[in-house]
């Protein structure tokens, strides 16, 4: 059976995915091999005022996301988020930073970044 969705949540359900962007066929896998793919670690970030550190990290950091007021920055697997991220951070109150795996979302635009559209 062929699905298609725009909710990552649908598509992570699947036993297999291709990831589209703009008609072309971008990586095409389970969705936990296209996670691992991405050889990468969230940051994810609370700090005060969040709008500023978003402002910071983004003009640092390409890959950075919001969810509500929840920073999130792709960063290499194994690196150490504080560490990296001082620097960027420095002008405001950090709440809480933590490394987490990344999402299936955060898959999604790590290969829309990242790669050369592939045949399914």
């Amino acid at each position: 059976m062929i699905v298609t969705t725009h909710v990552m949540a649908e598509a992570e359900r699947c036993d297999r995915v291709a990831l589209m962007a703009e008609g072309r066929v971008l990586a095409c896998g389970p969705p936990a091999s296209l996670r691992a793919a991405t050889g990468t670690i969230v940051a994810v970030i609370e700090a005060d005022p969040w709008q500023r550190a978003y402002a910071q990290l983004a003009a640092r950091w390409p890959g950075t996301t919001l969810r509500g007021t929840t920073i999130r920055v792709s960063l290499p697997a194994g690196a150490d988020p504080r560490s990296l991220l001082a620097e960027s951070l420095s002008t405001v109150h950090v709440e809480r930073i933590h490394a987490t795996d990344p999402s299936f979302e955060d898959a999604f635009i790590w290969f829309i970044r990242h790669s050369k559209p592939v045949m399914a």
